[in-house]
């Protein structure tokens, strides 16, 4: 089994390290779960990982596969408002946010908004 939560593409720098073709196929093939801890480019794309966000959907989860759905969805939905605030708080999202800004004029809290719900988890 595996879980995840969604990586976006935007606001996240994605192989901010980068190396040869031929590096990223040798690393792959020599990959373990130290791997997570010591690669460079997984280590940036985590920079936005808090662990308030951790704690929230490791509980989250946890809840999930015990089947109480109602506590699941609380914490995930949770996890998901961390992670968004995190982005936006820390700049991983400015300038989107600021195209958004643009966009609707002086309701900055309605492009936060909006911005949440384009690039975050959840229904839209």
């Amino acid at each position: 089994k595996i879980y995840t939560y969604d990586a976006r593409y935007k606001g996240v720098d994605f192989f901010l390290h980068s190396r040869p073709e031929e590096q990223a196929d040798i690393d792959a093939e020599v990959f373990s779960s130290h791997t997570w801890n010591t690669d460079p480019d997984l280590r940036a794309m985590r920079q936005h990982v808090t662990d308030e966000f951790i704690k929230a959907f490791n509980g989250g989860r946890k809840a999930f596969i015990a089947g109480d759905w109602t506590d699941a969805i609380v914490k995930l939905e949770r996890a998901n408002e961390i992670m968004m605030e995190t982005a936006l708080e820390e700049g991983y999202l400015e300038d989107e946010l600021e195209e958004v800004q643009i966009q609707a004029g002086d309701d900055s809290k309605g492009a936060a908004e909006a911005l949440k719900r384009e690039t975050g988890d959840g229904p839209r």
